[in-house]
């Protein structure tokens, strides 16, 4: 088979556009995730809570369905992090 069109390469390869919005995502989220951390204003777990809800979006259109156990498991996760995150933000 020829590799000759714009949508040849696989899915997870750097030219995909959903993959690429994936991995913008993930590393805003750990940047936030860190700076959470440091200082725990309200401006900063308001927008890791953000961060974390768009992560969890993009991880969902991703997940195959094959996958579908370790896309819940991570659901969860994020889900744990912004309850935690809404006690402190009250």
């Amino acid at each position: 088979m020829k590799n000759n069109g714009k949508n040849s390469r696989p899915p997870g390869s750097e030219s995909d556009p959903v993959s690429g919005l994936g991995r913008k995502r993930l590393l805003k989220f750990v940047t936030l995730f860190a700076s959470a951390l440091i200082e725990t204003d309200r401006k900063s777990v308001h927008d890791l809570r953000v961060a974390s809800r768009r992560l969890q979006q993009i991880l969902r259109a991703l997940a195959a369905p094959s996958a579908a156990k370790d896309a819940k498991k991570s659901g969860r996760f994020l889900r744990g992090i912004r309850q935690a995150l809404g006690k402190l933000r009250n």
